[in-house]
């Protein structure tokens, strides 16, 4: 399967992990766009009159892919399920992450979630099977 492109990947990431049982995942497109009466020109222009600005998504920077994932509490701490944020950039081989991605990121991990860069399947596989919803990432930063 072809994930070069950013779109494939996050479609690949949504269709493998998302059909997981424990796991609940979001197309989060963030973006702005223009919205009014519409009058279509037969140059193929179109003229957007009383215009208004709709701004789109999570939040500025927020992660291509959002969701939750059910983690058990162990009886000695809560005993019933709860859900864990999961956040996942999505990016080709040679995407970069902007500084509003990155800082969304380190803040969905500081708060106790999941956050990463994903540049294939793998990425999250790995991400998902290795990370503890219980150890405290604040205390070794």
């Amino acid at each position: 399967m072809n994930t070069s492109h950013e779109r494939d990947l996050k479609a690949a990431i949504l269709r493998t992990f998302g059909a997981l049982p424990d796991i609940r995942m979001f197309n989060n497109p963030v973006g702005e766009a223009w919205m009014g009466k519409a009058r279509f020109q037969k140059t193929g222009e179109v003229v957007i009159q009383h215009p208004r600005r709709v701004r789109f998504g999570l939040a500025p920077g927020s992660a291509d892919l959002i969701g939750f994932r059910k983690i058990i509490i162990p009886p000695e701490a809560v005993g019933h399920p709860m859900a864990q944020f999961l956040a996942i950039e999505t990016k080709s081989q040679r995407g970069r992450a902007s500084e509003s991605q990155e800082n969304f990121l380190r803040i969905v991990d500081q708060y106790g979630g999941v956050a990463m860069l994903a540049n294939s399947l793998e990425d999250v596989e790995e991400i998902l099977r290795s990370s503890s919803p219980f150890h405290n990432r604040n205390e070794s930063k």
